[in-house]
């Protein structure tokens, strides 16, 4: 059984430079367990918009 990962690459807050979670290291380990070959992209799912929110 493979793990699953959530991952969106628009899932993005702006926070304040310097902030302890940059969103950008959310990227990047995206890029780097592919990479690596640690995960395959079957096991990313991609979250779809919730309808009726504003």
């Amino acid at each position: 059984m493979e793990l699953p990962f959530v991952y969106h690459s628009d899932y993005v807050a702006p926070l304040p430079q310097g902030h302890r979670f940059p969103m950008l290291k959310f990227q990047m380990l995206y890029e780097m367990l592919l990479a690596d070959e640690v995960a395959v992209p079957s096991q990313f799912h991609r979250p779809e918009s919730v309808s009726g929110v504003d």
